[in-house]
């Protein structure tokens, strides 16, 4: 896990410092916060160092394709193993049926999308697996309670303000 930073916005501003330092002004010395634009998640943290290479493997193939709607049948091809074994193993493992892995993995994906950008619901939907916007609606509102709007509303009131940054 890592911090994304928000370096285009970082990028901006140094521009337009050296642009005001190029036409000869003198520069006000002030502070400059630039929020990171949220949390990268790496495929390990995912993965949680699953002791079975069978479950990490199916884990990590899910966590990877996740944007391509992927459906248990791909997961169970990619693992080579029966659907009822794959989810036992997945069931023993992360306490859930490799369809159950697979719809808390579209919701990670739409919670992080949700909290870190400003992307419009249907493209969140086709980034996280869904077939369209009111499917990530639905499912999303029976998953955790909240619809995505009123997610992405709270995400952002309870935004961390980081340090601020010395600027010239």
């Amino acid at each position: 896990t890592g911090i994304v930073q928000g370096t285009a916005r970082i990028g901006q501003e140094a521009a337009a410092l050296l642009e005001r330092l190029m036409r000869g002004e003198q520069p006000k010395r002030r502070r400059l916060v630039v929020e990171p634009v949220g949390i990268a998640r790496r495929r390990s943290t995912d993965i949680r160092a699953a002791t079975d290479a069978l479950v990490a493997r199916a884990l990590g193939f899910i966590h990877d394709r996740i944007a391509d709607r992927i459906q248990v049948e791909d997961v169970v091809a990619q693992a080579g193993v029966s659907r009822s074994t794959l989810d036992a193993r997945l069931k023993r493992t992360v306490g859930r049926s490799t369809h159950e892995q697979i719809r808390h993995e579209q919701i990670r994906c739409a919670r992080d999308l949700l909290a870190m950008t400003d992307l419009g619901l249907a493209q969140i939907a086709q980034r996280a697996g869904f077939n369209n916007e009111q499917y990530l609606c639905s499912v999303f509102k029976s998953q955790t309670g909240v619809t995505p709007g009123a997610f992405r509303r709270e995400a952002a009131s309870t935004t961390r303000r980081p340090a601020p940054l010395d600027a010239v």
